[in-house]
């Protein structure tokens, strides 16, 4: 679970940063690779 808060944490100042230099702040991105990662570790953890 650790591991999955840092990915979040990761992705959302990646996010800020890239939106910081390109000016645009459309979070779509970020909410369907965080749904992705969400459900990328939910099938993993299913699969132990």
């Amino acid at each position: 679970m650790k591991h999955l808060i840092q990915l979040f944490l990761g992705a959302f100042v990646a996010w800020l940063i890239i939106s910081f230099f390109t000016n645009n702040y459309n979070s779509g991105s970020l909410f369907l690779f965080i749904l992705g990662a969400i459900s990328g570790y939910q099938i993993g953890k299913n699969k132990r």
